[in-house]
């Protein structure tokens, strides 16, 4: 196996990680702000939160938070 070292190698693989990185970085970010919407929504706070006691959904669609 050859490894060249030179400028153009050394550049190629710069790149190469900075755009790998960027990608990674603009995934996590959407997949976060995904995530943070859907845990403000009705349906993750009736589902998760209020699944236990069902006369709390009931009262949450009547009330002001729900709109």
């Amino acid at each position: 196996m050859n490894i060249r070292m030179g400028r153009r190698t050394l550049m190629f693989g710069s790149v190469t990680t900075i755009v790998v990185a960027l990608v990674g970085l603009a995934v996590v970010g959407a997949a976060g702000i995904a995530g943070w919407e859907y845990s403000n929504s009705n349906a993750f706070c009736a589902t998760m939160c209020h699944s236990v006691h069902p006369e709390e959904i009931a009262f949450h669609k009547l009330g002001a938070h729900a709109r």
